[in-house]
Formats: C-alpha cells, sequence, structure tokens
C-alpha cells in the first residue's frame, strides 16, 4: 500500500510535548480520532500500534522498548514488534502496525478506509 492510499490524520501528543522531545525508544501515548496508540520512534522512524494490549487490554505505552523496537506489555510481558505489528512471544495475536510521519513539529498516523477483513482479498 503505498503512501497516497492512506489517509493521514493529526496525532494528538500529550499536552506539551513535541515530536522533538520524544527519544529513540521512548513510548508515548498518543490519541488519533479517539482512538489510543502507543508511539515511538525506531532509528530516527516513526511507527505506532494500538496502544491496547490484545492479550490483557493493558496500555502498551507504559509498558517498556527492549532490542530497539520491541515493545513489553506491562501486565504479562507480551512483546510486540513496533515496527511490523507481529507478536514476537510466541503466542496470541499480532497488531496492526501505522505508518507516521513528521511534517514540521507534527505527526500524523496513516490510516486506510478499508476494514480489516478487505486485506485478505
Amino acid at each position: 500500500m503505498s503512501e497516497n492510499d492512506l489517509k493521514w490524520e493529526k496525532l494528538h501528543l500529550p499536552e506539551l510535548m513535541s515530536p522533538a522531545e520524544i527519544e529513540n525508544g521512548q513510548l508515548v501515548q498518543a490519541e488519533c480520532e479517539s482512538k489510543k496508540y502507543c508511539l515511538s520512534k525506531v532509528n530516527d522512524n516513526w511507527y505506532a500500534i494500538r496502544d491496547t494490549c490484545p492479550h490483557a487490554s493493558a496500555s502498551l505505552s507504559k509498558g517498556f522498548m527492549v532490542k530497539g523496537q520491541v515493545v513489553v506489555c506491562p501486565l504479562h510481558r507480551a512483546k510486540f514488534d513496533i515496527c511490523s505489528g507481529k507478536n514476537i512471544s510466541g503466542e496470541g495475536y499480532g497488531m496492526r502496525s501505522y505508518p507516521v510521519k513528521q511534517e514540521d513539529d507534527q505527526l500524523y498516523l496513516g490510516l486506510t478506509d478499508k476494514n480489516w477483513y478487505e486485506f485478505w482479498k
């Protein structure tokens, strides 16, 4: 899917935080269209996954990052690659990883109008 196929929506960071303040590997909860996302920068590239762990519904942004791009759930230590969304714990569901782009001092989340089941067509 190309960038032209995506709908870019503004990500809202916590109050008084700018993208310049976020370090590589730092997890931040951001909001877009009333949904919460776990946002991070990996090697100066932005990535996001939904902030709710599919295993136990914990906030992934309250977890921690290991190996530079693996988000660890704070509740049961489920692990997700923030770049791909893959569950690397060996069991359970993976997550969708969302592209993020920065323009000036604002971050945008790349969303699609397709439903989850349309990706398998």
